[in-house]
Protein backbone atom coordinates (compact mmCIF):
# COMPACT_ATOMS: atom_id res chain seq x y z
CA UNK A 1 0.00 0.00 0.00
CA UNK A 2 1.39 3.56 -0.94
CA UNK A 3 1.14 6.42 1.31
CA UNK A 4 -0.99 8.18 -0.79
CA UNK A 5 -3.50 5.42 -0.46
CA UNK A 6 -3.18 5.03 3.42
CA UNK A 7 -3.59 8.94 3.50
CA UNK A 8 -6.98 8.32 1.82
CA UNK A 9 -7.88 6.15 4.12
CA UNK A 10 -6.56 8.22 7.62
CA UNK A 11 -8.00 11.31 6.11
CA UNK A 12 -11.28 10.38 7.84
CA UNK A 13 -9.31 9.89 10.81
CA UNK A 14 -8.56 13.52 12.94
CA UNK A 15 -6.12 11.63 14.90
CA UNK A 16 -3.36 11.81 11.82
CA UNK A 17 -1.76 14.89 9.86
CA UNK A 18 0.42 14.31 7.08
CA UNK A 19 3.22 16.77 7.43
CA UNK A 20 5.47 15.42 4.38
CA UNK A 21 5.22 13.91 1.51
CA UNK A 22 7.21 10.92 3.18
CA UNK A 23 5.13 11.28 7.16
CA UNK A 24 1.38 10.93 8.33
CA UNK A 25 1.76 11.00 12.00
CA UNK A 26 -0.53 10.61 14.69
CA UNK A 27 -1.47 14.10 16.28
CA UNK A 28 -1.03 12.97 20.08
CA UNK A 29 2.55 11.45 19.53
CA UNK A 30 3.91 14.88 18.88
CA UNK A 31 6.11 15.83 21.55
CA UNK A 32 6.99 19.34 20.78
CA UNK A 33 7.01 21.89 18.24
CA UNK A 34 10.03 24.42 17.29
CA UNK A 35 8.96 26.35 14.17
CA UNK A 36 8.15 24.23 11.47
CA UNK A 37 10.49 21.10 12.87
CA UNK A 38 8.16 18.56 15.22
CA UNK A 39 9.51 16.28 17.77
CA UNK A 40 7.86 13.10 18.11
CA UNK A 41 7.97 10.94 20.90
CA UNK A 42 10.34 8.97 19.90
CA UNK A 43 13.07 11.51 19.08
CA UNK A 44 12.13 11.80 15.48
CA UNK A 45 12.03 15.11 14.16
CA UNK A 46 10.33 16.07 11.14
CA UNK A 47 10.55 19.11 8.98
CA UNK A 48 6.89 20.00 7.83
CA UNK A 49 6.60 20.37 4.04
CA UNK A 50 5.51 23.74 2.26
CA UNK A 51 2.61 21.67 0.92
CA UNK A 52 1.70 20.92 4.36
CA UNK A 53 2.51 24.13 6.02
CA UNK A 54 -0.95 25.15 5.84
CA UNK A 55 -2.74 22.46 6.96
CA UNK A 56 -0.49 22.31 10.08
CA UNK A 57 -0.25 26.17 11.03
CA UNK A 58 -4.65 25.56 11.11
CA UNK A 59 -4.30 22.55 13.43
CA UNK A 60 -1.63 24.07 15.70
CA UNK A 61 -4.34 27.69 15.55
CA UNK A 62 -6.73 25.50 16.94
CA UNK A 63 -5.23 23.73 19.50
CA UNK A 64 -2.97 26.78 20.40
CA UNK A 65 -3.68 28.15 24.36
CA UNK A 66 -3.75 31.99 23.48
CA UNK A 67 -3.20 33.97 26.59
CA UNK A 68 -4.85 37.50 26.66
CA UNK A 69 -5.49 40.59 28.94
CA UNK A 70 -8.00 40.08 31.56
CA UNK A 71 -10.25 42.83 31.41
Amino acid sequence: MSLTEMAKILNSNDDFIQLHRSFIVRKDHMESIDGNTIKMINGIQITVGDHYRKEFTDFINIRLIKAGKKS
